[in-house]
């Protein structure tokens, strides 16, 4: 069960998603990186968007 969620909105950002994503895997490995959940919003879509999120480990 993770301690917390990190929550991304997101429209269309193919370009971006992927490091974003790094960003915050990065970051949580500083802590305990199970106790992580991100969470990709992906609003309408019309992109990679929520695909590259999801190959990511993100729901």
């Amino acid at each position: 069960m993770p301690t917390f969620s990190v929550v991304i909105p997101a429209h269309n950002e193919e370009d971006y998603i992927v490091g974003c994503l790094r960003a915050v895997r990065h970051a949580a490995a500083r802590v305990q990186p199970q106790s992580v959940e991100v969470i990709v919003v992906a609003n309408r879509c019309t992109d990679k968007t929520a695909a590259l999120a999801g190959r990511c480990g993100a729901r």
